[in-house]
């Protein structure tokens, strides 16, 4: 954004201007009027005189937010184990998007618990709805479906069959297998 000024009279000698910025965290002016946002927030840009005059003017900036409009919540699995821990991420439109964070939910902490960083814990099995809100007042928000499943331990039993003299083995296998 370019400030635009007017030096009168239209044939003043000293044209010079100095530009200065109450909050270069907010936005920073080059020396011929061209604003950069930097963060959101509000600053002054006070304009000065340089031919000993004083005189001085202002304009207000104000940086507003760019608001997501799109968030998905990205897993490697749909699945986990009683116990194991998925870390849980989200993708979000536009790119450019100022606050990206998230607010993350369980639909269930007794099946399921996250952290702020998106780290899911199984408890025990079910189903379990996740939510991500943006944390940008833009009130987007994801939702993704997760089951955590119930720890099956694997079981082989030998026994010597007396008739024959042969070792019997049996197998009973685990009903869920862990994705790799």
């Amino acid at each position: 954004v370019k400030v635009i000024t007017e030096i009168l009279p239209v044939d003043a000698t000293y044209k010079t201007l100095s530009w200065e910025s109450s909050d270069i965290d907010v936005a920073t002016v080059s020396n011929n009027g061209i604003v950069h946002a930097n963060g959101v927030g509000k600053c002054v840009i006070t304009i000065k005189t340089t031919d000993g005059t004083g005189i001085v003017t202002t304009c207000n900036i104000e940086v507003l937010p760019i608001f997501v409009t799109n968030l998905k919540i990205v897993s490697p699995f749909d699945k986990l184990i009683e116990g194991e821990t998925l870390q849980l991420a989200t993708t979000y439109e536009p790119e450019n998007a100022t606050i990206t964070n998230v607010q993350w939910e369980v639909s269930d902490s007794t099946i399921a618990v996250i952290n702020e960083t998106g780290m899911l814990m199984g408890l025990s099995a079910g189903g379990v709805l996740i939510t991500a809100t943006t944390t940008d007042g833009s009130t987007v928000y994801a939702e993704k479906l997760l089951e955590v499943l119930p720890i099956v331990s694997s079981t082989i039993t030998a026994e010597i069959n007396k008739s024959t003299g042969l070792i019997d083995l049996n197998w009973t296998a685990a009903d869920y297998v862990k994705d790799t």
